[in-house]
């Protein structure tokens, strides 16, 4: 099997030695040649009991410097030249593109649209729920919101992750700086397909497909006074083969520009939600997978809705298992790990599906806090609680795999994931709509080094009041 590219070893980011002369701990850190282009994070090394990111992914046996876009880490160099357009991505993203029609309203209009869609289907909804409209069902709501309460914007699931993702980086929507994000998927020929890829590539965020549907993908969210949200989802029908392809043919969606950012990638994010998308979509998902397995790209996966694991369980399963596993990460929520394992508690679910990845799962448990499991262990990281609380909870998970991911890209601990995946969390859900906003990400870097490392011991010179005899 091919190396992965995140360069796990030592618990240092840096290199660092370390020694131990009675209670005083000394380090050496070795002169490190920057190579060109790139951007390294140095990082305070781990100690105790905590194992890095790093040391979980030694088994891919690699010991290449991190790469990093978190400025204000110690020791940060740059190379201010823009890459080429064959230079490598720190994460590539392969995911369903969607237009989100947000929108705030009462529960009383909440439950009149979804007594009229389970009324069509048979099916009852509640609140919460995701569900599958036709167009002209969407088309029947949007005419009933008042138009001065919703917005339209570039959303999915993998979107939101992903823009969070290079913001954090130091993107700041620049491409060339900090860490270097790319989108590839699903998207119409439509103008709605246009206007999505434009707003993705003002975000920092490189969208490397060519259109693959005549429509692009819609989703209505509707958001009630306690920041619940509901998401009613039309997604296009599966892609007409090409001429003399076999139905099962991924050749529209895995393109050459496709397959080569994927192998010359850090990490791969795909999210579940295309299972939904037809057999050459699912046929895609599994080849994409196949593809970074095979160049030692990182394959992180997204569970993306208990619905989408209650229908799509089997081919799930298989992502985990065949030819001993394809994933190295997986992120869920406790509704959909519970759906995949059978396990109600979300620790027993997260070390259910850590049998099966190389790294870690992670599984999110609201107020609660998170799992993250790997090497035999759960550990439970608490949320993080801006001082405003929670205004609107849509994109909640999203934020935090991108927290998550920037941690583990910078060298983060396996629980320094956890904590920066919370705090990230917490600073979109105090505010509305499911993305990070610029100036909040430019703040969450001055912080957020200082969650992803397990603490050292704390020197204190001889003599000094705060010493004591167990120092």
């Amino acid at each position: 099997m091919a190396t992965s590219r995140l360069g796990m070893g030592r618990a240092s980011a840096t290199g660092e030695t370390t020694s131990r002369e009675g209670s005083r701990t000394t380090r050496t850190r070795p002169r490190t040649r920057v190579p060109s282009g790139l951007r390294t994070c140095t990082a305070t090394a781990t100690t105790g009991r905590g194992r890095s990111a790093r040391q979980a992914g030694r088994r891919h046996g690699n010991n290449n410097l991190m790469r990093c876009g978190a400025s204000s880490t110690p020791e940060v160099h740059q190379r201010d030249s823009s890459p080429s357009r064959d230079a490598g991505f720190d994460a590539v993203g392969f995911g369903q593109a969607m237009v989100d029609y947000a929108g705030y309203v009462t529960d009383e209009f909440l439950n009149e649209v979804l007594n009229d869609l389970s009324g069509e289907g048979g099916e009852r909804y509640k609140k919460g729920d995701r569900v599958v409209c036709t167009p002209e069902q969407l088309g029947r709501v949007l005419n009933k919101i008042d138009s001065q309460n919703f917005k339209v914007t570039t959303g999915g699931s993998l979107s939101n992750t992903l823009v969070a993702l290079s913001r954090l980086g130091g993107a700041e929507g620049k491409k060339g700086r900090g860490l270097r994000v790319g989108m590839a998927g699903l998207v119409g020929e439509d103008p709605i397909g246009s206007f999505y890829r434009a707003k993705m590539d003002r975000a920092g965020v490189e969208y490397l497909s060519q259109p693959t549907h005549k429509t692009t993908g819609t989703v209505v969210v509707l958001t009630t006074p306690d920041a619940q949200r509901t998401m009613l989802s039309h997604f296009p029908d599966d892609p007409e083969p090409e001429d003399g392809a076999s139905p099962s043919s991924s050749s529209s969606v895995l393109t050459p520009r496709v397959v080569s950012s994927i192998v010359n990638s850090r990490v791969l994010l795909l999210e579940g939600y295309l299972l939904e998308c037809g057999q050459r979509v699912t046929h895609s998902v599994m080849e994409a997978m196949r593809v970074a397995r095979r160049a030692g790209t990182l394959v992180c996966l997204t569970l993306s809705d208990a619905s989408v694991v209650n229908r799509h369980g089997d081919l799930l399963w298989r992502a985990l298992r065949e030819d001993g596993g394809h994933v190295d990460i997986v992120f869920a929520n406790a509704a959909e790990a519970s759906a995949l394992t059978g396990e109600s508690d979300p620790k027993r679910a997260a070390l259910a599906i850590a049998q099966h990845t190389k790294v870690v799962s992670v599984v999110t448990d609201g107020h609660r806090g998170s799992h993250l499991a790997g090497m035999g262990a759960s550990q439970l990281v608490p949320p993080h609680w801006m001082p405003k609380g929670p205004l609107d909870t849509c994109g909640a998970g999203d934020a935090y795999a991108a927290g998550a991911l920037y941690g583990l890209l910078c060298g983060a601990s396996i629980r320094g994931m956890g904590y920066t995946g919370a705090r990230v969390s917490s600073t979109v859900i105090s505010q509305t709509g499911a993305r990070l906003k610029e100036e909040d990400a430019s703040k969450l870097t001055e912080v957020l080094p200082m969650m992803m490392f397990e603490s050292t011991r704390l020197v204190v010179p001889e003599g000094h009041r705060l010493r004591t005899k167990s120092s």
